[in-house]
């Protein structure tokens, strides 16, 4: 304790002494008044030095930069292009722990709002609001992201401010501030620097949305009880010929909650043809101060994103999903084992179901939390529809060889295989009748191949050096599938979600896409390859009399030999 704060405790004491005195001598209540407005006023005046002197106390703690620059003295930012950057942030490392008056989200701690008019200012004794960035109590790594980091809404003490708007890569090197991420996109891709700019803080800090298509949200309780839908998880022969409107929930208002907010948030999402469950759930959002029902209230302290899937059972929408998470993981610098993943949809039961709870940490229902959850870090995912991955028209995708490596790893998978242009491992896909959602309790699809076997004996015939295999993908786990296709030079199949394998070919493969003479050419798979850089050919039937019943597509083997032989023969030039 300082000397000015022991002397203000005597002060208070004697105080407190001589009131006592003067009340225990009168028992007329005027003086008892007397006595205790005396007794206020002291304690105003008192209140106000002690805060003085916490206030120099708080001041005394804020950090040091790095290049010596004390806490009294005028910081400049050292940024180029200072007049494109609205807002400012500055690094700062020390030794010790950081202030408890921050909370670390992220390994970092940001409180916001220097703005370029005001860098010049002296760093105040209750920070103004202005913009530090802790990396653990450290200097941040070399060339790591700095991304949305935000102070505990707890603290009555701390304002809340306008928000970081400004995506900056920090580099410690030789003391230099920061990197522009345009100056280094494979250390931050062009649509994270985006997504950092678009960051709009709404409920001061605890919600936070970028893009219009995702949102990070801090200390945001769930109420289970108010998503009315069916429970999910159910086996598919239990729910035959169930609507897919009920397989989505309806959320009563109060379904998140997030404390301390001037003003029920408003924000305006990205819709896919009418649909958008992240448009109801910000219009679910409350905002009452008091937390409901604490003591019945468990807290999740995991980094959650929290998912609705929309055509769960298909490999290349929920492929889009996973992308999603994937990137959600890297721009928020999290491990895949650090994150778990609520979805929020009441699905039955589906094939692709465990892949969560393999790419990441764990994975859970809706149905299984228990009814009131308080989550510290919440991710609302990007709508799958929305995903960079069904852009087609995009030249390029971020991270799509990394979530690559990401995907096999997590499986397990070698993700790499040596090229033997002599002995090319060709794999067909076949497409064939199968229950996998309430809607087809028939089981019949579309885009299937009439004369498999001639094909077959037709190409080991053509290529006696190759290794040929056709085959049903839904009839093997997922990791022999994908062992399968990182081993395959040639991937050949009818236009399906099947081709989303395209993405776990080596860098060295091709694809052949097939499509009948009833179906548009679409472009999901030739942009797959596009953006890993592999080989692509597509053959579209315009023949009538080769399309059978049952929506058959009969291909004729001079097509099929014809399309492997110049795809043998670019990746043999490319490769060999």
């Amino acid at each position: 304790m300082s000397t000015k704060e022991s002397s203000l405790s005597t002060k208070i004491h004697q105080i407190f002494r001589r009131y006592k005195v003067a009340i225990l001598q009168s028992c007329s209540p005027i003086p008892v008044l007397m006595v205790g407005l005396m007794l206020l006023f002291n304690l105003f005046v008192i209140s106000n030095i002690s805060h003085d002197s916490w206030s120099a106390q708080r001041k005394s703690h804020l950090p040091t930069h790095k290049t010596g620059i004390s806490q009294h003295q005028t910081w400049k930012p050292n940024m180029q292009d200072d007049k494109d950057i609205k807002t400012n942030v500055f690094s700062a490392g020390r030794a010790n722990k950081a202030p408890s008056f921050f909370t670390k989200i992220n390994n970092l701690v940001l409180v916001e709002g220097l703005s370029v008019e005001n860098q010049d200012r002296h760093i105040e004794n209750r920070v103004n609001a202005q913009s530090i960035v802790y990396n653990n109590g450290k200097m941040a790594r070399k060339h790591r992201i700095i991304g949305p980091n935000y102070y505990d809404y707890d603290d009555p003490d701390l304002e809340q401010g306008a928000g970081n708007r400004q995506g900056e890569i920090e580099s410690s090197s030789k003391g230099q501030a920061w990197l522009k991420c345009k100056e280094n996109p494979n250390i931050c891709p062009q649509e994270f620097q985006k997504w950092y700019k678009s960051m709009t803080p709404l409920c001061g800090v605890n919600f936070i949305a970028f893009d219009r298509n995702f949102a990070l949200c801090q200390n945001i309780t769930l109420n289970r009880q108010k998503a009315i839908g069916q429970k999910g998880g159910e086996s598919i022969t239990e729910v035959l010929n169930q609507k897919e409107a009920v397989e989505f929930y309806k959320y009563k208002f109060g379904f998140y909650h997030v404390r301390n907010c001037q003003k029920t948030p408003k924000y305006v999402f990205t819709k896919y043809h009418g649909k958008g469950h992240l448009k109801d759930w910000i219009e679910s959002v409350s905002i009452k101060k008091n937390h409901p029902n604490p003591q019945l209230t468990t807290v999740n302290q995991n980094f959650t994103i929290a998912v609705t899937r929309y055509e769960y059972v298909n490999w290349y929408h929920s492929m889009t999903d996973f992308y999603n998470a994937f990137l959600m993981m890297k721009f928020f610098r999290k491990q895949p084992d650090e994150i778990s993943v609520l979805l929020i949809d009441a699905h039955p039961q589906g094939n692709l179901d465990e892949v969560w709870a393999t790419l990441f940490g764990n994975s859970k229902r809706l149905s299984e939390t228990d009814r009131l959850v308080t989550y510290r870090e919440m991710i609302w995912n990007p709508m799958g529809y929305n995903s960079m991955m069904n852009q087609h028209v995009r030249k390029t995708i971020p991270l799509i060889d990394e979530f690559r490596e990401f995907f096999l790893k997590r499986y397990r998978v070698s993700t790499s295989k040596k090229l033997n242009c002599d002995k090319l491992d060709i794999l067909f896909i076949w497409r064939h009748d199968y229950v996998a959602h309430p809607r087809n309790p028939s089981g019949s699809i579309l885009r299937k191949i009439y004369n498999e076997d001639e094909i077959i004996s037709a190409v080991k015939s053509e290529f006696p050096a190759f290794n040929v295999q056709g085959i049903q993908m839904d009839q093997l786990k997922l990791k022999d599938q994908l062992e399968l296709v990182a081993k395959t030079d040639i991937l050949v199949g009818m236009h399906g979600a099947g081709l989303t394998h395209t993405l776990f070919l080596p860098k060295h493969g091709g694809l052949i896409e097939i499509f009948p003479q009833y179906s548009n050419v679409m472009g999901h798979f030739r942009s797959l390859s596009n953006w890993r850089g592999i080989h692509y050919a597509f053959w579209k039937n315009s023949d009538v009399t080769l399309e059978h019943r049952n929506h058959f597509t009969e291909i004729p083997t001079a097509v099929v030999i014809k399309q492997i032989q110049d795809m043998a023969k670019r990746i043999a030039t490319n490769s060999c």
